[in-house]
């Protein structure tokens, strides 16, 4: 099975032949012929993307564990279940963790698993380890106190993403509500979280009648705004005023079923969890670290395998979030989702088409250039630089579209703006031979958005920098 590492291994190794079946270079022709291919065809429970394999260990991961964000407790062991094969992923060297060079392929068919600290803090500690629990809250919430926010410490909102973080299964052990507070069912793990009373020292009034948590609600509102919530002293303020109800919206020991009417009458307090990335008390924070890492094109490179993983970890939302039909609370939801708007509108097999069609190989004759161009005509924008670029504003479609950079291979090259229709013509009178037909491309390179219809976005024909009338002699080979 490849759940395990040895039968991963022993899969991969005997699967190692198959990519050949995907590439088309003299190496691999020698290697594997295409008749062979069909037998390959298990392999891609680990070579292909999880969208297309459900059966894969990666799919089923991804999907048992962002089901669990509802909280289910049933979901939640399912989710735990499938990860546990990879616990040894996410532990240290000294701890027995397996997350060598060697092992990061087995191991980043688990990568959905990293969030389950926040459902299950013992998935990863053990209850022997509870000294170490107790040095880390001392260490993260001790700097806090009441008059943090005026001694001029810049790092206060930090201090407390970083102690919220550790104490966030366990704040229902200090809220002053007496609906709220578990600090009897759970004695033993309310004094092993005893740091955490740091984030509850500023919400000292007691909200038990109408008028204080009318007067707390109002307060709430003016704190916890969109803008309140970027500096170190808004930030205070508003965890202050809602400390006491945040355990309505933890994953773990979640007080909201004790006092549903108080969490409601406090929503906006989710905004301390929801709209940051600051904090992994957020019943969203396991599946927005992944978009970030997945999908966030401000850090992602879109290689087939980047762009695979994004496509997985959004395919769960497709069908709640892609519509436009949503009440309220989907909005609300599929906010956290936004990265996926792109990719659940573009094709992947657009993607693959891309790839295969402008490979550089592909590029080496004259109906390589041909149809990669033709593939390509509508998006060279995205490639351009300064004003003429698209790239910014259509982020994961050019990302779709990425192998057309191939056509500008010699983009870096400037040519001389004083080149005339004869020397186009000449450089490109040679295209039936190799080194003909690659001084051409070279040539052309940087004027291939001159052909096409004057209605595609990437078109340059009208664009008097580009000369287009000077490199019509591009426009046979480049066109069908």
């Amino acid at each position: 099975s490849v759940k395990t590492l040895n039968g991963y291994r022993n899969c991969s190794d005997t699967c190692a032949a198959s990519f050949c079946c995907r590439n088309t270079n003299d190496d691999c022709k020698k290697l594997i012929t295409h008749d062979a291919c069909p037998t390959y065809k298990p392999c891609a429970i680990i070579s292909g993307n999880a969208l297309k394999h459900p059966e894969s260990v990666h799919s089923i991961v991804t999907t048992s564990c962002t089901n669990s964000i509802e909280f289910d407790n049933q979901m939640a062991e399912t989710c735990l279940e499938a990860c546990r094969p990879g616990i040894c992923c996410f532990k240290s060297a000294s701890e027995g963790g397996c997350n060598t060079t060697e092992n990061q392929a087995w191991c980043r068919q688990f990568h959905p698993c990293e969030g389950m600290n926040i459902i299950s803090h013992d998935w990863y500690n053990d209850e022997e380890d509870e000294a170490e629990i107790t040095v880390a809250l001392v260490e993260a919430c001790g700097g806090l106190n009441s008059e943090s926010a005026n001694d001029g410490d810049t790092n206060v909102k930090d201090k407390y993403i970083e102690c919220h973080e550790l104490c966030q299964s366990h704040t229902c052990c200090f809220t002053n509500q007496s609906t709220l507070n578990c600090a009897d069912e759970l004695a033993d793990k309310c004094t092993l979280y005893d740091p955490c009373k740091a984030l509850a020292v500023k919400s000292e009034l007691k909200y038990d009648d109408f008028a204080t948590l009318q007067e707390a609600r109002v307060e709430a509102q003016i704190q916890c705004t969109d803008e309140s919530l970027t500096s170190n002293l808004g930030y205070e303020a508003c965890y202050a005023v809602c400390s006491p109800f945040l355990c309505c919206f933890s994953n773990e020991n979640n007080c909201n079923k004790a006092g549903t009417d108080k969490c409601e009458d406090f929503n906006i307090c989710k905004k301390i969890h929801d709209l940051s990335a600051l904090d992994p008390n957020s019943e969203f924070a396991v599946i927005e670290a992944q978009l970030r890492l997945a999908c966030d094109p401000a850090t992602v490179d879109y290689s087939q395998e980047n762009f695979d993983k994004c496509l997985d970890v959004c395919s769960p939302f497709a069908n709640k979030c892609s519509s436009t039909d949503h009440d309220s609370d989907t909005d609300l939801e599929c906010h956290h989702y936004s990265l996926c708007k792109k990719v659940w509108e573009a094709d992947i097999t657009i993607y693959n088409q891309v790839e295969m069609t402008c490979a550089l190989p592909e590029l080496k004759s004259l109906e390589g250039l041909q149809g990669c161009h033709s593939i390509c005509k509508g998006h060279l924008c995205c490639f351009q630089e300064g004003v003429d670029s698209c790239f910014e504003y259509n982020l994961v479609e050019c990302s779709v579209y990425d192998a057309c950079s191939n056509l500008l291979a010699f983009d870096d090259i400037d040519t001389p703006s004083s080149v005339t229709h004869q020397d186009v013509k000449n450089a490109c009178s040679h295209t039936d031979t190799k080194n003909g037909l690659e001084e051409c491309h070279q040539m052309c390179a940087n004027h291939l958005c001159c052909f096409g219809s004057e209605s595609l976005s990437s078109s340059c024909i009208n664009d008097p920098n580009k000369t287009c009338e000077q490199y019509i002699a591009c426009e046979f080979f480049l066109v069908h």
